[in-house]
């Protein structure tokens, strides 16, 4: 039985290999056959930065990113399966949570594909940890929508959703952080808590936990644009 592999990266950039990359990790990717991922230039960048003894250079890459296609991803498949073993990075983070990749794992599963994933941190599961809101019972929702109205429709459906506990989880473009919090801070109640997660992992992290009242009073949001973020909804 062929083998798949879902492979960690790190949440940032500038974050030690010693903080997110298993022991095991460089020797895994030593012995693929290739990487899929999001980006040619990080991928190589993730194989500099858990020193793979492969040849940089040379190393298969096939991508599979937003821009992919049905046809690119039957491609990418059958390349898959032509020989030896391929594993899927992101360009942070992990696989298939919030990045590209669940509908390649199903297919291969299909095709009697055995799935590893090897372990490490997620963005997502990050946020969590560090704002303290509820965890036993959460939901991702990935991207919302780009434009009003939709947009304030589904953080107004995100915030029925938190009763009872349950967190609520988006994330953003970073070009878009200021506009997320300002449609928020008009479409839910003033008692709703929205917290902001900027640059995670990274040394310039930052946690920001307010009520919607308390968001709505504040006049400078220029630091949360054009940072990577995750927001949180209780």
């Amino acid at each position: 039985m062929k083998t798949f592999w879902l492979l960690p990266n790190a949440p940032c950039a500038e974050m030690a290999p010693e903080l997110w990359a298993p022991p095991r990790l460089t020797e895994i990717v030593d012995r693929l056959t290739g990487l899929v991922a999001e980006n040619e230039k990080n991928a190589r960048l993730f194989l500099k930065s858990i020193k793979s003894t492969r040849v940089l250079q040379t190393y298969p890459i096939r991508l599979l990113n937003e821009h992919s296609e049905p046809a690119d991803i039957k491609e990418l498949i059958k390349e898959i399966e032509k020989e030896g073993e391929w594993g899927l990075i992101s360009d942070q983070g992990l696989p298939s949570l919030a990045d590209p990749g669940e509908n390649v794992v199903q297919t291969l599963i299909k095709h009697g594909y055995k799935i590893k994933a090897v372990g490490a941190g997620s963005s997502i599961i990050h946020a969590l940890l560090v704002t303290g809101f509820p965890a036993e019972r959460f939901t991702f929702h990935g991207y919302l929508p780009k434009d009003d109205p939709e947009l304030s429709l589904s953080l107004k459906k995100l915030e029925r959703d938190c009763q009872g506990g349950m967190t609520q989880i988006a994330i953003e473009r970073p070009y878009e952080n200021v506009k997320l919090i300002q449609t928020a801070s008009k479409a839910l109640k003033d008692t709703t808590t929205m917290a902001v997660v900027l640059d995670i992992g990274s040394d310039q992290e930052e946690v920001c936990i307010q009520t919607i009242a308390n968001w709505k009073k504040s006049q400078d949001l220029s630091r949360f644009q054009k940072r990577p973020a995750v927001f949180l909804f209780s």
